[in-house]
């Protein structure tokens, strides 16, 4: 099976069903190795090359993780194998308990189990395949790349920016471009995190900067008040871009503080101002 070159850029899932139950920074690793598909829309990649210490490289995933990630792109649809070796369904029902509470800790020990040994089965040509979802959203490789191996982004990081431009799409759509303010607990609800304190939208704010920082978005953080007088927090996502763009300088070595010359300073500085010695 030969390999063929990849598009510029990859058909990225925008369900927030897709983006909730899979790890994109997995699934974004595998658009950006695969090659296109022959005659096709999808991308097909081997499994040789798959090599876990590559992955962790480039992604900073573990192992144990890619497996279990894998295992759930597979099963939830979004990667297929084309081999004999295929996983078997665990279901979530049989680790939950009397009140539908589910034990993560023994479902995922399960999954990883299954995904570990199904995995030391696959070899040779066998390999894998992408559809491209019939809806998607192009996403630039360079992009996803960066936001993996120079960035590190989070799971959380890597699907808050695709949701964004998940939303940038409707808008564009049906909005008539024009945006629309989206509440920090609706992200919450659509991610599926249940922590509704203030620090759970921290983390969706950080993450907003975070992508500002970096010009993948524009947008602007306000709130409003409802019928109960309570103040609830959002932003206006005035604009999503697709390619990093931030400032580099370049200097002369002249222009760097050496060591020694931080440590001085610092030490004068501590003598000067923080001198504790009783008169």
């Amino acid at each position: 099976m030969k390999k063929i070159k990849p598009k510029t850029y990859a058909a990225m899932v925008k369900k927030e069903e897709d983006i909730k139950k899979n790890s994109l920074k997995l699934y974004s690793y595998f658009l950006c190795i695969g090659g296109r598909e022959p005659g096709g829309t999808g991308r097909i990649f081997q499994h040789r090359d798959l090599q876990l210490k590559e992955i962790k490289r480039c992604t900073g995933l573990d192992p144990k993780t890619v497996k279990v990630y894998l295992y759930e792109l597979e099963t939830n649809g979004l990667v297929f194998f084309k081999g004999g070796q295929h996983f078997k369904i665990i279901n979530e029902f049989d680790y939950m308990d009397e009140n539908g509470n589910v034990n993560k800790k023994e479902l995922y020990n399960a999954k990883l189990k299954e995904a570990a040994e199904v995995w030391k089965q696959r070899k040779g040509v066998s390999y894998y395949r992408i559809e491209r979802p019939k809806e998607y959203t192009p996403i630039p490789e360079i992009t996803l790349e960066k936001l993996n191996k120079v960035f590190n982004f989070t799971e959380l990081e890597m699907k808050i920016y695709v949701l964004c431009c998940a939303y940038r799409d409707i808008q564009s759509d049906f909005c008539n471009g024009k945006s629309k303010v989206l509440r920090y607990e609706d992200i919450k609800d659509v991610l599926g995190i249940k922590d509704n304190s203030p620090a759970g939208s921290r983390k969706i704010k950080k993450t907003l900067f975070l992508l500002s920082a970096i010009g993948l978005i524009k947008f602007q953080t306000g709130y409003y008040i409802n019928l109960h007088g309570g103040k609830i927090e959002c932003f206006d996502l005035e604009e999503v871009y697709y390619y990093v763009k931030y400032d580099e300088s370049k200097w002369s070595e002249e222009d760097c503080i050496e060591t020694k010359e931080v440590a001085e300073r610092l030490s004068g500085i501590t003598k000067d101002y923080y001198d504790f010695t009783e008169a």
